[in-house]
C-alpha cells in the first residue's frame, strides 16, 4: 500500500493511532498534561503557567506555491497566517514561532531576507515572537513553522458540534481560489485587446475582470488574514465548536462533522461569495466557495440562541446550514429546490490525484 492509496486524512489517522501510546510510560490519570492530541487544529497541553496550544505547518515549493505565484515577502506572511489560523480556530493567542528552512545551495540571501520580512511583519501585527528554528540543506525549498499559543482554559473544538446547531462562516469563501486561478493564467492571456482598458483585463473563458478585482482576489490568496479576534469573539459568546477553513469548506466541514459524530446540511445559496469572485468566475464561483482552500475564515456551529448573539458581534459572519442527525462526517449540499448536489471533489488533500 502506498500513501496515494490512503490519502492525507487517512494517513493522519493511521499515524495518530500508531503514536497514541508512544512514550506514555507514566499514567497521569486526570492530571495528564496533554489535554488534546491529534485531530484538531492544534494540540493542547497543560503547564505550570497555564494551557498552551501547539501547531505546525509546512510549505514546499512546487507543492504549495511557485515563485511565479508569490513573492518571498508574501510567502513569509502567508506561512505564518496558516499557523496563526490554527491558533485562531482554538480561540487562542499566539506566543512563539520556530522556523525551519530547507534551502537549495543556490538560494539568494536577499530572498531569505524578504521571506523573513514577511514573517516579521506578521509577528508585529499579531504580537508573537520568532524564537528560533533550524536551517538545513535541501534539494527543494521548504519552510516549516511550529507555533505555540496560549489559551485562557476554554477552547473551541471540532468535536463540539451538536444536532440542531446552526453552521456559519466568518466571511466570504472562494476568494483565495479565485486569486490562484488568476495567477495560473498565462501572462499573455491578460494582454490588452479591443475590449479592455486601463481598468479591466480579460480572463479567457471567463468574464472581464477589473484591475481592482484582480488585485483583491490575488491578495486574498497571497496575504490571508488569520481570524484571531473572531476566535476570541466566538468563545466570549459561548460558541464551542469551530475550525479554520484551509482545505476547503466541504472537506473541512467533513472533518468537523466526523469529530462531532454528526452530519451537516448546507444551503448552497447562503454560502457567502465576494462580488469580485461572482463577477469574474460566474460559472465556477459556487464550487470555488465550497471546495477552494486557503480562505482561513472560521467555520463554527452554535445553538440558535448563541448564534444570534454571535452574529451581532461578528456582522460579516453568515449562517450557511445546520448540524443534523445522520452518518458522521457526511455533508449534504442542497439548492433552493432542496435538490442535493452530487460532488466528487470536496477540497485539497495531499496524496490524492
Amino acid at each position: 500500500m502506498r500513501v496515494a492509496d490512503l490519502g492525507e486524512n487517512n494517513l493522519i489517522q493511521r499515524l495518530s493511532s500508531l503514536t497514541k501510546h508512544a512514550g506514555r510510560s507514566v499514567d497521569f490519570g486526570n492530571s495528564d498534561p496533554l489535554l488534546l492530541g491529534p485531530g484538531d487544529d492544534a494540540a493542547v497541553y497543560r503547564a505550570d503557567a497555564g494551557i498552551f496550544l501547539a501547531t505546525t505547518d509546512t510549505a514546499v515549493e512546487g507543492v504549495h506555491f511557485t515563485r511565479d505565484s508569490i513573492c518571498w515577502q508574501d510567502l513569509g506572511w502567508k506561512v505564518m497566517a496558516c499557523n496563526l489560523s490554527d491558533i485562531a480556530a482554538m480561540g487562542g493567542v499566539p506566543l512563539h514561532a520556530l522556523v525551519t528552512l530547507g534551502l537549495p545551495m543556490d538560494t539568494e540571501i536577499n530572498d531569505i531576507d524578504e521571506l523573513y520580512a514577511g514573517m516579521i511583519e506578521s509577528s508585529n501585527a499579531y504580537l508573537f515572537t520568532i524564537a528560533g528554528g533550524d536551517v538545513v540543506h535541501s534539494n527543494n525549498f521548504f519552510i516549516s513553522i511550529a507555533l505555540i499559543g496560549h489559551s485562557n482554559g476554554t477552547l473551541l473544538k471540532r468535536s463540539e458540534a451538536e444536532v440542531g446547531d446552526l453552521l456559519a462562516v466568518t466571511g466570504h469563501l472562494g476568494s483565495s481560489s479565485a486569486g490562484l486561478r488568476i495567477l495560473n493564467q498565462r501572462k499573455d492571456q491578460f494582454a490588452s485587446d479591443s475590449q479592455t482598458s486601463l481598468h479591466t483585463q480579460r480572463v479567457p473563458g471567463f468574464a472581464t475582470i477589473t484591475l481592482k478585482a484582480r488585485s483583491f482576489l490575488i491578495n486574498a490568496h497571497r496575504r490571508p488574514t488569520p481570524r484571531l479576534s473572531d476566535g476570541h469573539t466566538l468563545l466570549k459568546h459561548g460558541v464551542k465548536a469551530a475550525m479554520d477553513i484551509s482545505d476547503g469548506l466541504l472537506l473541512d466541514l467533513t472533518k468537523m462533522m466526523t469529530s462531532s459524530g454528526t452530519m451537516a446540511r448546507i444551503e448552497s445559496w447562503k454560502v457567502p461569495i465576494h462580488p469580485h469572485t461572482l463577477r469574474t468566475f460566474p460559472a465556477d464561483a459556487l464550487m470555488m466557495s465550497l471546495t477552494g482552500g486557503e480562505d482561513y475564515h472560521l467555520l463554527f456551529s452554535a445553538s440558535p440562541q448563541v448564534m444570534e448573539q454571535t452574529l451581532v458581534n461578528i456582522p460579516q459572519a453568515t449562517i450557511i446550514g445546520t448540524v443534523v442527525d445522520g452518518p458522521p462526517g457526511h455533508v449534504s449540499v442542497v439548492d433552493k429546490q432542496n435538490k442535493e448536489f452530487s460532488l466528487d471533489y470536496l477540497g485539497w488533500e495531499h496524496f490524492r490525484s
